[in-house]
């Protein structure tokens, strides 16, 4: 799929499952973006987040300055995606996202 945006939403509206449908919560759609987005070449969006979920992405900007300094990932044209340094430490650079928006 080339559009992460368009995975979530077909996923979350899925009908004619076997088991019980049961929507995600704001929180996982949110954190489906990240853990998606960040594992693709385009990267993950703070327009997204700001406009899609409502988030405030201040600490996001932090976290991104933090991870770019350390070669972890890289910050173009408000996305930000992880170098091949980054992809190999993606599950703690998720985590501080994680953090973030909260459990």
């Amino acid at each position: 799929v080339s559009d992460v945006n368009t995975y979530i939403d077909a996923e979350t509206n899925k009908s004619g499952s076997e088991s019980e449908d049961v929507a995600p919560s704001a929180h996982d759609r949110i954190m489906e973006y990240i853990m998606l987005s960040l594992r693709t070449r385009d990267g993950m969006s703070l327009y997204v987040l700001e406009q899609k979920y409502g988030l405030n992405t201040d600490a996001f900007k932090t976290v991104i300055d933090h991870m770019c300094a350390n070669g972890l990932g890289t910050f173009c044209e408000g996305k930000f995606s992880l170098t091949t340094a980054g992809m190999l430490l993606s599950n703690r650079v998720i985590g501080e996202f994680w953090d973030i928006v909260g459990n």
